[in-house]
């Protein structure tokens, strides 16, 4: 997981969940983007335009690849930006 973020160029400190997630809290909406921009422009990820959601009040976006499940969250009216990543 720490070696898929790091290819990715996400280097921000998380922690592990009660059902073993690793999230990362973005400071701002800065931070959220350009997790988001290097995401979204690797090949090691798809999206899975299925399950994503985006509308004005949140955008939560799924990326996938044959182990991990990464998913770019962000609620606009709270102004909470994060990235889960699960194993699969």
């Amino acid at each position: 997981m720490k070696e898929l973020l790091n290819k990715l160029g996400i280097t921000q400190a998380g922690y592990f969940s009660k059902d073993k997630s690793y999230i990362i809290d973005f400071e701002d909406d800065k931070e959220y983007n350009k997790a988001f921009s290097r995401i979204d422009k690797s090949n090691l990820l798809e999206e899975d335009p299925d399950t994503s959601v985006i509308n004005t009040n949140v955008s939560n976006i799924v990326y996938t690849n044959d182990n991990f499940i990464l998913n770019m969250i962000a609620d606009f009216d709270s102004d909470t930006y994060k990235l889960v990543v699960k194993e699969i």
